[in-house]
């Protein structure tokens, strides 16, 4: 499930940087003060096609799902009706994954504590590998009891 070579380093800071979702608004990553679960896909991936409704089964407390697509607009507002407008979806080309996030290879998740910690991330198949990614043993409460980013 893990694919540890993509993807920014475990501890690292997500981007502070603003997009623009489905609704036409912006949306700062840094903004969002709940734990984040990024996930990164391609509408000319079948695995990636397969997530979605997973995606939809995901229902964790206080965080906050994001999606990162290549669609574009037309595709995006199909996306937003699936989910039902429950999350935020934003169109970012494969190019511009890699210089933000370092996202090469999808599908791919990314998990990010209230602190915008990485603290886990791997290709996501299914809501179970989802699921295992969000409560990751060791995560950002490791890097906090010992007060540095590794």
């Amino acid at each position: 499930m893990k694919n540890v070579e993509n993807g920014q380093k475990i501890g690292e800071l997500i981007p502070d940087k603003s997009y623009i979702t489905q609704h036409n608004t912006t949306l700062n990553l840094r903004a969002i003060r709940k734990r984040k679960v990024l996930f990164f896909i391609s509408l000319h991936c079948v695995r990636c096609i397969d997530l979605l409704p997973e995606i939809k089964k995901v229902r964790e407390p206080n965080t906050e799902i994001l999606l990162f697509s290549s669609a574009d607009q037309e595709d995006l507002q199909e996306l937003d009706h699936f989910f039902q407008q429950k999350i935020s979806i934003v169109s970012l080309s494969r190019e511009q994954a890699k210089l933000d996030f370092q996202v090469y290879d999808y599908p791919f998740c990314v998990v990010a504590d209230t602190s915008h910690c990485i603290y886990s991330k791997g290709a996501a198949y299914n809501a179970v590998d989802v699921m295992e990614l969000i409560h990751h043993r060791g995560g950002s409460k490791f890097l906090k009891m010992f007060g540095k980013r590794i």
